[in-house]
């Protein structure tokens, strides 16, 4: 579903620190989150290390194993959220607001368990923003963001509890790898971006006609600049970064039809006018992507949707979501997205699909994946849902022969079942 443009994020500008009224007690900060924990089986795929199976070009064996590359059959997951959040109205009418958001459980370090820390102006003139997170991005925040889905913890475009292994694979040494596509959760589907919550500035338009407009930019994509002994400390950035001067434009249609009836249209594109490799070298095929969708909902509960992207240099994007068998840096990728939902009282049903392709190979093949998944919700209570999904997913690689990073194609249905709880 699309994020809120104004709804749940809020910001405060360092150039108000000296405002009395802020002088005098600060902004007061409020504590919200959410504890969402799930549990997923998989049936199908290959659950063994079946190195002696593999055989390499060269006519040897490689390590690893075909499908779920020696990954267990299912296992838990849980992701917890913790946001500082407060705000103050001037005299004059702007509202001065702050929000900070860690998640101190499912972060693989320190820095990471940051997910966002921004502050805000708010007025007539709209929203200006400036700090870190995806709220910080016109398409995350424009974007028609997994139609069909009614869980917090699942879905085929966007699932935060992801389970399914198509995409990924076990390197000779164990350690993870991604192959072909990322999985659905760190591809985020039809609502990519390369930002990565780097640090930003951000301007959203007020609504004008059920027209709003999102601009952002970032310098260095997924550079946090945490200062002092928290970051970088002294100097300007690094280059280090594949997506850096970064531009995101997008707008959103919301429209009331009628009679109960609602349609949003939301879309835009985001373009990197620069970037460097590791080394520090200049970064020739610079990503970009496009994204549209549209979403409809009546007064008898349905809502019915899609959505699509085309990413441009999509091996550049991250390190987690380029595939280790992309031909070129410059490999383009697209992928489209349908669903819908239905809900009476405290249930919500939803099906969803999705299906990409990626240029792999020199841009000679292309890898596939794609799925399929019904999902459920019920309300227990104010902010208390019990969620559930079956869903299968395919991936079916551009590479004919496997090795020990590229599995052949893969299967598997999968089936979850969680808790969500807002606070």
């Amino acid at each position: 579903m699309k994020k809120s443009l104004f709804g749940t994020t809020a910001l405060v500008a360092a150039g108000l620190a000296t405002s009395q009224a802020l002088a005098d007690g600060g902004i007061k900060l409020d504590i919200s989150g959410y504890y969402r924990a799930s549990a997923g089986v998989l049936i199908g795929g290959d659950q063994a290390a079946v190195a002696s199976k593999i055989k390499t070009t060269s006519g040897g064996t490689a390590g690893g194993g075909l499908g779920d590359f020696g990954r267990t059959s299912g296992g838990f997951r849980q992701e917890i959220r913790i946001n500082f959040k407060g705000d103050f109205t001037l005299p004059d009418g702007i509202t001065v607001s702050a929000l900070v958001g860690i998640d101190p459980g499912g972060a693989a370090n320190k820095s990471a368990q940051l997910n966002r820390a921004y502050v805000d102006f708010k007025g007539t003139y709209g929203d200006l923003r400036f700090g870190q997170g995806d709220a910080m991005d016109a398409i995350k925040q424009d974007c028609v963001y997994d139609p069909g889905n009614v869980t917090s913890n699942f879905g085929v475009n966007s699932a935060n509890q992801d389970f399914t292994n198509a995409g990924l694979a076990r390197t000779t040494g164990g350690a993870g790898a991604v192959v072909g596509v990322a999985t659905f959760e760190t591809a985020a589907a039809t609502c990519l971006t390369f930002t990565n919550k780097g640090t930003a500035v951000a301007y959203f338009s007020p609504s004008f006609a059920g027209f709003t407009l999102g601009l952002t930019y970032t310098p260095s994509g997924g550079t946090t600049n945490e200062s002092g002994s928290q970051g970088f400390g002294a100097g300007t950035d690094i280059k280090n970064k594949q997506a850096e001067n970064i531009l995101s434009a997008a707008v959103d249609y919301n429209a009331d039809l009628g009679g109960g009836w609602t349609l949003l249209i939301g879309g835009g594109g985001e373009w990197a006018f620069s970037g460097h490799t590791s080394q520090g070298g200049s970064q020739h095929n610079k990503p970009s992507t496009y994204a549209l969708g549209f979403q409809v909902a009546n007064p008898d509960g349905w809502t019915v949707g899609a959505s699509g992207q085309y990413l441009v240099h999509y091996p550049n994007f991250n390190g987690d979501f380029a595939a280790t068998d992309a031909g070129t840096s410059g490999a383009d990728g697209w992928v489209a997205a349908i669903g819908g939902a239905y809900t009476i009282g405290n249930w919500s049903v939803g099906l969803q699909g999705i299906y990409s392709r990626y240029q792999v190979q020199s841009d000679t093949t292309h890898d596939a994946i794609w799925g399929v998944g019904l999902n459920g919700a019920y309300t227990l209570g104010p902010g208390i849902t019990l969620e559930g999904q079956v869903a299968y997913s395919k991936y079916d690689p551009g590479v004919g022969t496997p090795s020990g990073t590229n599995p052949m194609s893969y299967d598997a249905v999968e089936l979850d079942a969680g808790i969500a709880i807002n606070f």
